[in-house]
């Protein structure tokens, strides 16, 4: 009889402990679908911006007139006319402006930094989902054990993509030796 009883008590804890667990496991499923969803609104707002961005052209061009004819993309007369700039006066890259150089500048800035959130956010969106889908078929089909396993690595993962989604990276603590 009190061996029966010590079993149930086993049994019951260890039920009470899967529960426990199950509500946890549920909390990092939500947590990681939010974050997901917030990646993905921000990724298709960054695509929306770099999609829809007009890139201003200098006056000057990129190329000087005779470079531009030297392979083969000099316009013919008929749009020369049309764009009422004398064309064979271009001078390219050295007729730039310090206007000119700063308004380059902060579109290529821009355009780095646009890719650069995209790239981001698509790797938090990658992360979430597939921290979901695998943290849930480890904790229903894996061995004993594999809840907590589970659940340890989802937190893990949670704490990753949240960190990715918000652009912060933490100082990985280097040991410190003492001077000779």
């Amino acid at each position: 009889m009190l061996y029966a009883d010590k079993e149930n008590l086993k049994t019951t804890v260890a039920q009470e402990l899967l529960s426990v667990r199950e509500k946890e496991m549920g909390f990092y499923e939500r947590n990681l679908s939010m974050v997901g969803t917030h990646a993905t609104l921000v990724l298709g707002f960054s695509f929306t911006i770099l999609s829809n961005y007009q890139f201003q052209t200098p006056v000057q061009g990129y190329l000087s007139y005779a470079q531009e004819e030297f392979f083969g993309l000099a316009p013919l007369n008929t749009t020369i006319v049309e764009l009422g700039i004398e064309w064979e006066h271009r001078t390219g890259i050295s007729g730039w402006t310090y206007r000119d150089w700063f308004q380059q500048l902060f579109q290529l800035f821009h355009l780095i930094s646009t890719i650069m959130g995209i790239l981001l956010q698509l790797w938090t969106v990658y992360t979430c989902e597939l921290t979901n889908i695998l943290g849930l078929h480890m904790a229903l089909r894996g061995p004993d054990g594999s809840v907590d396993r589970a659940v340890s690595r989802m937190a893990e993962h949670n704490t990753f993509a949240l960190r990715r989604f918000m652009c912060y990276r933490r100082a990985r603590a280097r040991p410190r030796t003492s001077p000779p």
